[in-house]
């Protein structure tokens, strides 16, 4: 049995894909992304950095996971979880 907490947070989430995700392909699979842009100011290089947050249950990231995005092709360069999503930076 889910709590109330969860069962908000699952609506959250679909309102979330419903009106803000896009479509990128990793490793030749589909999943529904939101973007969010970081700056990269305290890093080595300034800049910004494209960072998805991935909507799925089974995606396993890893780095240099090959990544198409708004059409153009990226590699995954770092990977952590956001709210219990994984969060991929691309380059």
């Amino acid at each position: 049995m889910t709590t109330p907490f969860e069962q908000l947070s699952a609506r959250m989430d679909k309102v979330t894909m419903d009106r803000m995700s896009k479509q990128a392909v990793i490793e030749g699979e589909t999943y529904q992304v939101v973007e969010e842009t970081q700056s990269l100011e305290m890093a080595a290089l300034n800049g910004e950095g494209i960072v998805l947050v991935v909507f799925s249950d089974t995606y396993q990231p890893r780095r240099q996971q090959k990544v198409s995005w708004r059409g153009r092709d990226h590699i995954v360069t770092e990977h952590r979880r956001f709210n219990g999503k994984p969060l991929i930076r691309i380059e």
